[in-house]
């Protein structure tokens, strides 16, 4: 939390800087005089909440400048991970796309959260014993390209990794690779495009 009151806000422009941000004008007009301001933050599940306070006096009347900032988590709009739905895909595209398995920035082990995901591709395989993947790792364009493309490798190892070791699949059923981000789903300049490329594709193998 921040906050100030009267002479400890400021030179008189850098209290009508402050208080016209949060004025839905632009434009305090005389609401300047006798400036009090509070910025303050509320973490939830949902979101960080922000709100942002402006009083300022004129004469005798009070004006008041107020802003609510809510955060919202970043939304894909993708489809949950089942059997079904991945094998929809790739009789579809040659590929399924795959948003559910996790890592630390930086890290290409495989967080506990991947798991459900895991269960999914697994039980893909289970069920269409014939089908060959090239499991491939994709990154944002964050950092050096050949950084990223050696980390999509490593993410994409350890996916066939744990579905050989967990999940009793033939190793000569996959085949990973990494790309980095020469190949993206979407943008790197908004946070849900970055998101997107963040990815590991199941791509159909014919041998």
């Amino acid at each position: 939390m921040s906050q100030c009151e009267l002479e400890q806000c400021g030179t008189e422009k850098q209290v009508l800087g402050l208080g016209s941000q949060l004025a839905l004008s632009n434009d305090l007009s005389n609401w300047y005089r006798k400036p009090y301001y509070l910025l303050a933050k509320k973490s939830l599940p949902t979101g960080n909440v922000y709100v942002a306070l402006f009083i300022g006096g004129f004469e005798d009347e009070v004006g008041v400048q107020q802003v609510i900032l809510q955060e919202k988590a970043v939304q894909t709009g993708l489809v949950s991970v089942n059997a079904d739905s991945l094998k929809q895909q790739i009789d579809v595209d040659g590929k399924a796309l795959i948003y559910g398995i996790y890592f630390d920035t930086g890290n290409a082990q495989i967080k506990a959260e991947s798991k459900p995901t895991l269960d999914a591709i697994a039980e893909l395989l289970k069920r269409n014993p014939d089908l060959l993947l090239y499991v491939v790792g994709h990154t944002d364009d964050t950092g050096d390209g050949a950084a990223n493309v050696n980390l999509s490798k490593q993410r994409a190892d350890s996916v066939v990794a744990a579905l050989v070791k967990n999940y009793q699949v033939a190793a000569n059923r996959l085949q990973a690779q990494g790309v980095g981000p020469y190949a993206p789903a979407s943008n790197n300049t908004s946070d849900a495009g970055k998101q997107k490329n963040r990815r590991v594709e199941l791509v159909k193998r014919l041998r």
